[in-house]
């Protein structure tokens, strides 16, 4: 029975096994596309995948505010479908979560 805390598991299985993955911009970007893909980009997820894809320090320096929730949020989102990402997608979903963590 897979659910979103099998899900949170794997991803958090990883992002320790790949704790030395090195990243750029452009994978955190990659990955915040697939974090968006996972959850259709519905609601408030999709409004704050379009806030935080701009880049956080465009978005802080306009004056919108990046909560910890807005990150939780995300991080939730990019764990609901993890499991069904190839190996490729899970490398850049892995990127974009160490990126926005930093904001938790």
């Amino acid at each position: 029975m897979s659910g979103i805390d099998d899900d949170l598991n794997q991803l958090a299985k990883d992002l320790e096994t790949y704790a030395d993955e090195a990243w750029t911009n452009k994978d955190v970007m990659a990955g915040l596309k697939l974090i968006g893909a996972i959850g259709g980009v519905v609601g408030g997820a999709g409004a704050c995948i379009a806030l935080i894809s701009t880049g956080i320090p465009l978005v802080q320096s306009i004056g919108i505010p990046v909560t910890g929730g807005m990150v939780v949020k995300l991080i939730t989102q990019a764990a609901k479908g993890y499991d069904q990402l190839d190996s490729d997608e899970r490398k850049f979903v892995r990127k974009a979560v160490r990126f926005l963590h930093r904001w938790i």
